[in-house]
């Protein structure tokens, strides 16, 4: 019986030795298993943090989208204000120079009519 005895301790030596390196396997995993805790934990403060920004970051870009819009608009209008002006620039701009050349069409006419006056007026002395 004695030897049963011997087999049963040196069991529960071999049990007791293996609980111990469970134990210590244990204690190796939950201090393992508290880093990543610590770190997720960290993450998802950051995650938080990061989606507040994102938050802040999207209502900022929406505040300007809304400001920028009535400089835009204004923007189109004076586009389309420089372009009506430009054309009536250019329509003034040909009706001048049509002026223009009317005049210098008269001045051109009179100046013949004034040298064909100034002939006769010479032909008239002469016959005098």
């Amino acid at each position: 019986m004695s030897e049963r005895l011997d087999q049963i301790e040196a069991i529960l030596l071999a049990t007791a030795e293996r609980q111990n390196e469970m134990n210590a396997s244990l204690q190796q995993t939950q201090a393992a298993l508290e880093r990543t805790q610590a770190v997720l934990d960290r993450t998802a403060q950051q995650q938080a943090s990061n989606t507040s920004d994102i938050d802040t970051l999207l209502g900022a870009v929406s505040t300007n989208e809304v400001e920028i819009r009535a400089p835009i608009q204004q923007m189109a209008e004076s586009n389309r204000l420089f372009d009506v002006l430009r054309q009536d620039a250019i329509a003034d701009r040909r009706r001048s120079d049509q002026r223009f050349e009317a005049m210098q069409e008269n001045i051109q006419r009179l100046f013949l009519e004034l040298h064909s006056t100034n002939r006769r007026v010479d032909t008239l002395e002469q016959a005098s």
